[in-house]
């Protein structure tokens, strides 16, 4: 999964997701993440996942860091 911003993780132990440096991309800015659809901003960090459209074919969407672990975790976590 690609990802992107600054690793996360505590010092010298990264999260598995940002151990391989060949999978960090460019932050997608100003694009609008595929779960608050607020854009993305320089700084922050998130992952591209698949996101199939409705008119068909897959695109690669951001998805705020935040907003991944309130997906997984409950979404009232979103806005920590």
């Amino acid at each position: 999964m690609r990802w992107f911003g600054e690793p996360w993780g505590a010092a010298g132990n990264l999260a598995p997701i940002c151990e391989n440096a060949k999978d960090r991309v460019k932050t997608p800015v100003a694009e609008s993440c595929l779960f608050c659809l607020e854009p993305i901003e320089e700084f922050d960090q998130g992952v591209l996942m698949p996101y199939r459209q409705e008119q068909g074919g897959e695109i690669l969407a951001p998805l705020h860091l935040r907003c991944l672990l309130a997906d997984v975790l409950g979404r009232e976590l979103a806005f920590l």
